[in-house]
């Protein structure tokens, strides 16, 4: 299922990049877990629009990084802030869910999630 974080970005992003378009384009999220262990996780994000890339996250700070000249026009800087915010929120409860479940079940090696 599609992440809060990631529902709240598509619904941001479409209406003002495509306009009648984007009935027709698919916009893709993509979030890369690879958990170390229970204190160190690596996490990547990135937006499609079709098959370009208009958006990347640096997961480390969750900075939004414009991968396109037109990426960031529909928001406000205090809007992109806020939806920073958001998904660095939205990744720190995902990551500690899943390392509290991967302890339950005795999980103890590294392993990741798409």
């Amino acid at each position: 299922p599609p992440s809060p974080a990631g529902m709240l970005l598509a619904l941001l992003l479409l209406p003002w990049a495509w306009g009648a378009l984007a009935a027709s384009i698919t916009l893709q999220l993509l979030q890369i877990d690879v958990f170390h262990n229970a204190g160190s996780t690596d996490t990547q994000g990135m937006a499609l629009l079709g098959d370009l890339e208009t958006h990347s996250m640096d997961c480390s700070t969750c900075e939004i990084c414009f991968l396109q000249p037109w990426a960031q026009q529909g928001l406000t800087p205090k809007q992109w802030e806020d939806l920073e915010l958001l998904i660095h929120r939205y990744l720190f409860n995902f990551n500690r869910t899943v390392n509290r479940l991967a302890q339950h079940h005795g999980g103890g090696c590294e392993y990741g999630a798409v």
